[in-house]
Formats: C-alpha cells, structure tokens, sequence
C-alpha cells in the first residue's frame, strides 16, 4: 500500500483494521534514505528495516528502576496488599511504595 502510494494512512488503517497511529509508527520505524544511480538521495519504506527497529526497540525495553526495590520489599507487598475482610489496610499502595 505505501509502494503504491494511492493510499493514505488512514486509509490503510481501515482496511488493516488497526489504529492510524500505528500505521505512522511502522512507516517512520522503515523508512530509509536510498541513493538513485545519479547520486541523488531519496526515502523509501522497506518492512524489512522496519521489523530489524522493531526487534531492536523490543530488545532494550525493560522495566525501569526495577533493581532499587529490595528483596524485602517484594517479599512484604503481598502481605501489606491484603483484602479488607481478613484485616483493614493500614497504607494505600502508593504509600507503601514510598515508604
């Protein structure tokens, strides 16, 4: 669809059955600068270069400051998160994540 250029965006969404912003994002993720035999430079979408961003994206999303939670705290969450009818909360999760 986007070789074809006779589609929108929003067009190819419809017919993918998925959000346009989506579409956005793969497009911008597989464009890539070529360069014609006449030494001039122009954009084009390849799927390829596309999924290689994608996977690379993917291999360095982790969960963020995840290391500065001690062992004790994981291990008192759970009982500090207990329901009402065995014992009255004393703290919301936020208060005892900043504690």
């Amino acid at each position: 669809m986007a070789k074809s250029g006779n589609f929108t965006q929003a067009e190819m969404a419809k017919e993918l059955n998925v959000s346009q912003s989506t579409i956005s994002r793969e497009l911008k993720r597989g464009r890539t600068r070529q360069m014609s035999t006449k030494r001039t430079y122009y954009d084009r979408y390849l799927a390829d270069a596309g999924a290689r961003v994608y996977r690379e994206n993917r291999q360095f999303s982790r969960a963020k400051d995840f290391h500065k939670y001690s062992e004790n705290f994981l291990e008192e969450l759970p009982k500090a998160i207990v329901s009402a009818k065995q014992k009255p909360r004393e703290h919301s999760v936020d208060t005892f994540v900043h504690m």
